[in-house]
């Protein structure tokens, strides 16, 4: 079925006004595997694919994939492009106005996407089928906040990069049904009629790509990391920089801290293959694949950095991490020695702390718990600490303040969260990038869902770039937290050697 019939079109544009989105829908039996679906139908960037994994391994409900591009974003400093679809990139230059150095990188977002401004229809939908999608780098916030200067910025990363993708395929595996939807947009000019023939078209071809979608490869799980590994920290460096924070820490600058490094090699094959490695060995709650051409971002990341659904904001801050262990009796033992461990337990407490009063920034007085605190999650390689953060969004903010009160989450900065970037901008040798930002999307329901950016791996200039963290306390023992960044890298460099071994 289709949700509108072409009679209906311009008679629904006209009373939502213009400029505005129709999604036009099918409906198909059954559900592919949306990483081969993804294969067939990324026939040029920016595109995406979303995918979700609950505990240790179970998919989630949705996946979705995003193809052919209305408008795109790329954001460095004050240097700001805008593509897309003609009309729609002359009416965001002009909401989005002038800019500078020290224009919120969130609000230019905003304005770009006309969120608020572009309608769409009140029909039942998927959680997500319409909005942009795409990441905020950890420096973005530099836009707002003085932290400094020292650290390198060679990898140039965009402050934000986003995409509004034109048709969008919702796989509802709990239902075993694929939904294909065509975003029509429709402008003053626009001719309702011939625009909605178009996505009907474009529908037809989804359709038959999804009946030629073919299994994902199989790959080897038997490898390990080679000795090409480069990071821009040894060992002794690292070590040497924990011990620089616990400085800090007795000194009262901070009362926590991660720090961070980051590890590349080179990559030569398809990194689409590095994400689907990723996803059969390190299955989270947010996993992604980002292509925005020249940059891929790829992602298993466990932890939520913001979400606001149906006007609830929620954060689920992670710390206190071990490794899983070889057996059920020895990952039982792990987890009780981490429960009890005081130096884990203090840090998780800070960071509900921090992650309370963020969310008390934008929700209503006395709406905020916590709920199953510190419970513990599994993944391939470790298990974490968790805890819920919820409360009721306040009348007069949105999800854009949400994220804004958020950003970077403190699970990957510290706290308190501007003197602990500022003792990261001094100890760790170049600037995070993507690593420690947030990647998600918005959509034109005032719903929003994003993710830290943590065990996530860009690929660019045949490079593979993967960056991990540490969360430092005073009663950290500097070793252990170097060994920390370890467990957390095996599962990404694992996939990336997976990728380079296909087909040996």
């Amino acid at each position: 079925m289709k949700v509108f019939n072409i009679r209906k079109v311009e008679k629904i544009a006209d009373g939502l006004g213009r400029p505005c989105l129709l999604p036009v829908m099918e409906t198909v039996k059954g559900c592919v595997d949306p990483a081969g679906a993804y294969c067939k139908m990324k026939t040029s960037s920016p595109s995406y694919l979303l995918e979700s994994a609950e505990g240790a391994g179970k998919r989630a409900r949705y996946s979705f994939i995003g193809t052919d591009p209305l408008l795109t974003l790329e954001l460095k400093n004050e240097k700001l492009k805008i593509g897309g679809n003609k009309r729609l990139v002359e009416i965001a230059k002009k909401n989005i106005g002038k800019i500078s150095k020290d224009t919120d990188s969130i609000e230019i977002v905003r304005r770009a996407f006309l969120i608020g401004k572009l309608s769409i229809p009140r029909i039942d939908y998927p959680r997500f089928i319409c909005g942009p999608v795409g990441y905020f780098a950890y420096d973005a916030i530099r836009r707002l906040l003085d932290i400094g200067e020292k650290a390198s910025d060679d990898l140039q990363h965009p402050d934000a990069e986003f995409t509004l993708a034109k048709n969008v395929v919702v796989f509802d595996h709990a239902e075993k049904k694929t939904f294909v939807y065509s975003n029509a947009f429709i402008s003053e000019t626009s001719d309702p009629k011939a625009v909605y023939a178009d996505s009907l078209n474009e529908i037809r071809e989804k359709v038959k790509q999804l009946e030629k979608v073919q299994r994902p490869p199989r790959m080897r799980t038997d490898v390990e990391p080679k000795a090409d590994l480069m990071s821009n920290m040894t060992r002794d460096e690292f070590i040497i920089a924990v011990g620089q924070v616990q400085e800090h820490i007795d000194s009262g600058d901070v009362l926590q801290l991660v720090l961070s490094r980051r590890m590349e090699t080179k990559l030569k094959r398809d990194p689409h293959l590095v994400y689907l490695a990723l996803r059969k060995i390190n299955p989270s709650p947010y996993m992604y694949y980002l292509d925005f051409g020249r940059r891929k971002i790829i992602g298993s990341s466990p932890e939520t950095l913001v979400r606001v659904e149906n006007g609830e904001v929620m954060t689920r801050p992670i710390g206190g991490t071990r490794r899983r262990g070889r057996s059920i009796k020895e990952d039982k033992e792990i987890e009780r020695k981490l429960l009890s461990d005081r130096k884990e337990r203090e840090e998780h407490m800070m960071l509900v702390h921090l992650g309370r009063e963020d969310i008390s920034k934008v929700a209503k007085v006395g709406s905020v718990k916590v709920r199953d605190f510190m419970t513990i999650d599994r993944y391939s390689h470790v298990m974490h600490i968790v805890s819920t953060v919820t409360g009721a969004l306040r009348k007069d903010k949105d999800e854009f303040d949400a994220l804004r009160a958020n950003f970077p989450a403190g699970t990957v900065v510290g706290a308190p969260r501007l003197r602990a970037m500022e003792i990261i901008e001094e100890l760790e040798p170049t600037r995070r990038g993507i690593y420690a930002g947030g990647v998600g999307y918005f959509d034109y329901r005032h719903n929003m869902d994003f993710a830290i950016t943590i065990r996530t791996i860009v690929v660019e200039g045949g490079k593979a770039y993967a960056q991990v963290g540490a969360g430092v306390v005073s009663r950290s023992v500097p070793e252990l937290e170097f060994y920390e960044t370890e467990n957390k890298g095996r599962a990404l460099l694992k996939a990336i050697e997976m990728a380079k071994t296909l087909g040996e």
